[in-house]
């Protein structure tokens, strides 16, 4: 790793950071839940990957994966607990609390695998 290069600005000397190699992603609850996470508990790694200029794409990446375990982790819930679409004509207030319920576990098990980690 190549040392930190400072610029002059008035009297202070500070860190000449690499400009981000892409625009800054729109982020869901989950890419703002990891960076809350990183810069309050993993400050480290928070600046590694700002000083390389990858903290949005990671962001972004670890916002992806929760979305898509998300929305996989309940269609497999429903399909193997046998809750159809016709639970959800019949019963709606019952078809969506199961829902709300398996989003929630996916919600914990993201918390543990890739926002808290």
């Amino acid at each position: 790793m190549e040392p930190i290069k400072y610029k002059k600005v008035g009297d202070f000397l500070l860190p000449d950071l690499p400009e981000d190699k892409e625009p800054m992603p729109t982020l869901s609850y989950f890419g703002h839940r990891r960076l809350k996470y990183l810069k309050e508990h993993q400050p480290v790694e928070y600046n590694r990957l700002l000083e390389a200029g990858t903290l949005w794409s990671h962001l972004q990446e670890v916002d992806e994966r929760a979305w898509e375990f998300s929305d996989r982790y309940v269609a497999e819930m429903l399909k193997k607990n046998q809750i159809t679409d016709n639970l959800k004509d019949t019963d709606t207030l019952a078809w969506v609390g199961y829902v709300n319920q398996f989003k929630q576990e996916a919600e914990e098990l993201i918390n543990q695998e890739l926002i808290y980690c």
